[in-house]
């Protein structure tokens, strides 16, 4: 890669010198040094270009002779890979393309049918609404009897299965409906009677409650009685004492009064 690069080099300095010196013979000494100015920028560029892709050849990676078999490999199993995914892409918008008008018609015979089904349905609604327009100018008792009069012939010009499972249906409605009340009465019912009985809890809590009170204040006036009476008691025990403690004075002031007038009268006799 050196060499060539210098052998460019060389051929472009070779052009360089070659044209100066044809542009020296033709214009003289005066000639204008815009051709040969022009020619040197030619080379330098020629020559930065050459040595940056001698760079790039250099950073280029470098295979070994088995990692390039393996990317020839797998070159040709992508271009097969792609061959079939062509081909099974191709066979699928055949199956499609000839699938298509089948799934369409059935498609449209399908909507047909349902279209029929609508229209129908339609018409019985339509003669059901303009039935019920006609009662509508009837009174509640009329309309009761037609209402009737309408599930009697209902129910004897259809016997289909279907029917008798509408029937069924709405039997087992109102008998939910009515298991429901029946459930709801008695859950009032209970409500009533936990109302009533935490009436009675209130209340007989307020009676025990005044009985406590009444237990306790009776206590308390029982209690001052027997301390008054203890009072009382011990008031007059202390007067006992006291007239105790007098009469023994006395019985004391006497024996000694008797003792004087016996020793008074045994020394005057």
């Amino acid at each position: 890669m050196k060499k060539l690069f210098i052998g460019v080099l060389s051929v472009f300095a070779a052009l360089f010198i070659i044209i100066y010196i044809a542009t020296f013979i033709k214009h003289g000494i005066g000639y204008s040094v815009i051709i040969p100015v022009v020619s040197s920028v030619l080379c330098l560029a020629c020559a930065f270009a050459l040595k940056a892709a001698a760079k790039k050849s250099k950073n280029a990676p470098k295979y070994t002779a088995s990692q390039l078999e393996n990317l020839k490999k797998a070159a040709q199993e992508d271009c097969r890979i792609k061959a079939e995914n062509d081909r099974n892409e191709a066979l699928s918008k055949e199956e499609y393309d000839k699938n298509l008008p089948v799934v369409i018609g059935e498609q449209k015979r399908a909507l047909s049918a349902k279209a029929e089904e609508l229209h129908t349905l339609a018409e019985r609604l339509k003669s059901h609404l303009q039935t019920f327009a006609e009662m509508d100018c009837l009174s509640e008792k009329d309309k009761t009897l037609g209402v009737i009069d309408c599930l009697i012939y209902f129910i004897e010009t259809h016997r289909a299965d279907s029917v008798k499972e509408a029937l069924q249906e709405y039997d087992k409605a109102v008998r939910a409906n009515q298991a429901a009340m029946l459930e709801q009465q008695r859950i009032d019912l209970l409500n009533k009677q936990i109302k009533i009985q935490q009436q009675q809890l209130e209340m007989q809590e307020a009676h025990n409650k005044q009985v406590v009170s009444a237990v306790q204040n009776a206590a308390a006036q029982a209690s001052r009685e027997r301390a008054l009476q203890r009072d009382m008691l011990y008031a007059h025990c202390m007067s006992i004492e006291n007239t105790l403690g007098s009469i023994a004075g006395n019985s004391k002031r006497l024996a000694n009064e008797a003792e004087l007038y016996l020793s008074a009268y045994s020394t005057y006799y």
